[in-house]
């Protein structure tokens, strides 16, 4: 087993950063579904195995990021609270 990301074409690398630009955007706009429109666009040229394991690492990110600061932000309000 190799990592097929590194055998990608140019034209599949584009789509790939380009579907999870979209899944981003979307997540950032809605709150959710990430995994919806990143499957869209990553199940054309990447193996579904590959995909799942992408899917759920980039949807924590993702998520991580929009609660700011990793969360830390919000466990500093919970903190200061108690």
């Amino acid at each position: 087993m190799g990592c097929v990301i590194g055998e990608l074409s140019a034209v599949n690398l584009i789509l790939f950063v380009s579907a999870t630009f979209a899944a981003s955007f979307v997540a950032g706009l809605a709150g959710f579904a990430f995994a919806i429109v990143a499957a869209a666009g990553w199940l054309h040229f990447l193996p579904p195995a590959q995909s799942t394991v992408l899917i759920a690492t980039f949807g924590l990110i993702v998520q991580a990021g929009r609660s700011g600061n990793c969360g830390t932000r919000s466990v500093r309000s919970g903190l200061r609270r108690s």
